[in-house]
């Protein structure tokens, strides 16, 4: 295992405001929404333990939190979220936190009809090379800067 892939203590500056993911009010997108969180659950659920998990899982299960605090808070206040997780498992691996918060609150913005796929980081989306990917790294460094 190699130290990128566990989980490290990167918080956040604490001048930084916290940005905040809004569960949409249209009920297809919620739809939508609902339908990814019961996919991450099902991937999360045969991942190994948490010490030996790849990045690519972790990304999975960031988006698993964060789809779940959505739907039980209505938002998410990811700063937060990320400490929940940094007391849980240790550490957050900021990368993997941040795109998955990125690739949700476009979700929630767009509905994922212009995602390849939600389950595609955003490295995997660069190496494509596309036009999308592009759009997707812009809007995760906005969602960052927010």
């Amino acid at each position: 295992m190699s130290a990128e892939d566990t989980p490290r203590q990167d918080r956040p500056e604490p001048e930084e405001q916290s940005p905040v993911i809004t569960l949409p009010d249209d009920p297809e997108v919620r739809g939508r929404l609902w339908f990814k969180l019961r996919e991450y659950d099902g991937r999360v659920g045969v991942f190994r333990h948490p010490q030996l998990r790849t990045r690519r899982e972790w990304d999975a299960d960031y988006k698993r939190k964060v789809l779940r605090a959505l739907f039980e808070n209505g938002e998410v206040t990811t700063f937060d979220l990320a400490r929940a997780i940094e007391a849980q498992y240790g550490g957050v691996i900021r990368e993997e936190f941040d795109n998955a918060c990125a690739v949700i609150e476009h979700y929630c913005q767009t509905g994922g009809s212009d995602l390849p796929s939600v389950s595609q980081s955003l490295s995997e989306l660069e190496d494509l090379g596309s036009d999308k990917a592009a759009e997707i790294r812009r809007q995760f460094e906005k969602f960052r800067s927010s």
